[in-house]
């Protein structure tokens, strides 16, 4: 059988080849449309208030704060980054006190100003600057009258020092090693300016050097009425019988017998043992809360009803969110008995006839259901009398979803 010739084997074609030429030809020509890019400079920092805009013009403001007037802010706050977080170098009055050393020994003395202690430096100045002098929150003595009432330095006869120079004249801002923060004992910062003495021994009838107590019948700072006197004088000091109380012809002016003794010769009506005494009037320690020669106040009281009572009573009862109204203003003689009383707590009366004189619409409870303390027991049970952080003085928080719940499934006979 012939053999069929088969056709000669041929090579197979060889791939195409990558067109690497074109690919490089392509790189090349987009590297040369590039702009070329110069080398980056150093990063450029910033300060603070390039971010904190809000204060710029403030840095500039007249009395600023020296690091922030120099926008060295760093004197004062940690760095934060990109998260917005206020870190103080030191917390509280501490960072203050690294610069301010006569204020840091100052809070140390035995009298220090309250704002000091309760919120910090920041109570009464501005850390960055108000363009008050001083860092002030407002000018000179209005920054006082945030918390003082003003009415008792503007009346009618301003006291000079008081009227030239503010507070400050006799008193120091921060602490003292006095009472009321003043620069010198109340007599010798009168007598640093009241330096006649045959003048002063002439007005007052006898020898300066017995003269003291200047302030229990001058009010240091204004009054109605001429030389300062206080607007209640004790009636023996008005009438200008000092005999009365003192024997005048002593070097020393002293008393013609005991406070308590002496007091009750003329107030025999807070005399007596109360089955519920205050501590003081029992003590006779009748100077405690009254002046002997003068006041600005009712009653001879030796500063306003708040200002005595919590002389010896914390205020921690008293200032929670909710404050009853008589708390509130300042009258703890509408409930309580200032010298001893025959119920609990000195109270005037007992609690719950004392809670009517004022709450008279609960008085009549009507024909329907009344709530067992309300006829039982003493308010007191459900309600604080002084202040709450409950609505209504309530002592506890009342879920008031459920009370409606549980009324309602007693109404329906679940319960």
């Amino acid at each position: 059988m012939a053999r069929t010739p088969v056709a000669p084997r041929s090579n197979p074609a060889p791939p195409p080849r990558r067109p690497v030429r074109r690919l490089l030809a392509w790189l090349v020509a987009l590297t040369l449309a590039v702009p070329v890019v110069a080398a980056a400079g150093p990063f450029k920092t910033k300060s603070c208030v390039d971010c904190h805009d809000d204060l710029k013009g403030e840095v500039k403001r007249r009395h600023a704060h020296e690091p922030f007037a120099q926008e060295n802010c760093e004197a004062c706050h940690q760095r934060h980054g990109v998260i917005g977080k206020l870190v103080l170098k030191l917390p509280g009055n501490n960072l203050c006190f690294e610069c301010h050393e006569a204020q840091a020994a100052a809070s140390e003395l035995p009298h220090v100003h309250a704002p000091i202690k309760a919120d910090g430096c920041g109570a009464c100045h501005d850390p960055h600057g108000s363009g008050q002098a001083g860092l002030l929150q407002s000018a000179g003595d209005q920054d006082c009258f945030r918390c003082h009432q003003a009415a008792a330095f503007q009346r009618r006869h301003v006291h000079e020092p008081l009227r030239k120079d503010g507070c400050a004249a006799c008193h120091d801002p921060h602490g003292s090693a006095e009472p009321a923060l003043l620069k010198l004992g109340a007599d010798a910062l009168c007598l640093s300016c009241h330096t006649r003495a045959a003048d002063l021994a002439d007005k007052h009838k006898v020898e300066v050097t017995r003269l003291t107590g200047c302030v229990s019948c001058h009010d240091p700072h204004s009054a109605d009425g001429p030389a300062l006197l206080h607007v209640v004088r004790h009636e023996p000091v008005a009438d200008g019988d000092c005999a009365t109380c003192h024997d005048t012809g002593s070097a020393t002016f002293a008393l013609v017998s005991d406070v308590a003794d002496l007091c009750s010769t003329c107030h025999d009506d807070v005399t007596g043992q109360p089955a519920v005494p205050h501590v003081p009037a029992a003590d006779g320690d009748c100077l405690a809360c009254h002046a002997p020669h003068g006041s600005s106040e009712r009653g001879l009281l030796n500063g306003s009803e708040r200002q005595v009572c919590l002389a010896c009573h914390d205020d921690a009862d008293l200032t929670r969110t909710h404050v009853h109204e008589p708390v509130a203003s300042g009258e703890c003689s509408t409930c309580h008995a200032p010298h001893g009383s025959s119920e609990p707590a000195i109270l005037v009366a007992g609690a719950r006839t004392l809670c009517l004189e004022c709450h008279d619409d609960l008085a009549a409870t009507g024909a329907g259901s009344t709530h067992a303390p309300l006829v039982k027991q003493a308010c007191t049970v459900c309600h604080e009398p002084h202040s709450s952080g409950q609505t209504a003085l309530l002592r506890q928080k009342v879920d008031r979803s459920a009370s409606i719940a549980t009324r309602r499934s007693a109404a329906r006979g679940d319960l």
